[in-house]
């Protein structure tokens, strides 16, 4: 059953994530109660809000075979969901998208939802996402391999756009021309662990490049990493 809140994601540009092991086992977690603490301990924070965000003061719901957690806090709005076959989903909101609702970021003059995709925060996207992979895939959720897919969602019109760095800006406009891009990928676990930065970098390219934009990756490269200098 789709939530409020995933229904109200869905409404403007999203991510859709998941990540699971390429060999199913129903209970490879056999406790469900482990659930919430190894998302908890896996969890990545790498630019000051985590990834999957864990919300320690409000108690996660249960179902048959998962535990899941929603949140909406200014601008940002996510629902994900951890099965203990190790399989993971999330539905998040593009940032940009929900300035309307935030004190910490509010919209400022000619802001419109669904006009641009942040160069930066999708670089971000795919590295905390490969990220948290690897960390699950060194735990009982985790496989010889693992399947990975991000979903850009409703970006048809969107322009790409520097975020984060005034440093770096584009010279020309990237619209996207179709709906929405999805980048999977399927790898070894000792592969990802040792690749994670570069798997992230490389699918965030594939991204841009449906938007037009053929980035040379080393730029990429560089951008995230002044980025996180700061």
């Amino acid at each position: 059953m789709i939530s409020n809140l995933i229904e109200k994601i869905r409404s403007r540009g999203y991510w859709e994530i998941i990540i699971r092991p390429t060999k199913f086992s129903k209970a490879a977690i056999n406790d469900i109660t482990r659930l919430f603490p190894l998302i908890e301990k896996t969890a990545v924070q790498i630019r000051g809000w985590d990834f999957p965000h864990v919300d320690i003061h409000n108690q996660p719901v249960y179902g048959g075979d998962w535990v899941q957690q929603e949140i909406e806090w200014e601008h940002h709005l996510a629902s994900w969901r951890f099965y203990q076959s190790g399989l993971f989903i999330q539905t998040s909101g593009f940032w940009v998208d929900w300035r309307d609702q935030s004190n910490f970021w509010p919209a400022d003059s000619g802001w419109q939802p669904q006009t641009r995709l942040g160069v930066a925060d999708s670089l971000f996207v795919f590295r905390e996402v490969f990220e948290f992979a690897a960390r699950l895939s060194l735990s009982e959720a985790g496989g010889d391999s693992i399947f990975i897919s991000l979903k850009a969602c409703n970006i048809n019109g969107r322009k790409l756009y520097i975020d984060e760095d005034p440093t770096f800006e584009l010279f020309q406009q990237y619209p996207a021309s179709i709906s929405e891009y999805p980048y999977t990928k399927e790898i070894a676990k000792s592969d990802l662990v040792a690749t994670l930065e570069e798997q992230g970098i490389l699918g965030a390219a594939e991204l841009f490049k449906r938007f037009g934009w053929n980035p040379n990756l080393t730029t990429l490269n560089g951008l995230m990493n002044h980025i996180l200098r700061r």
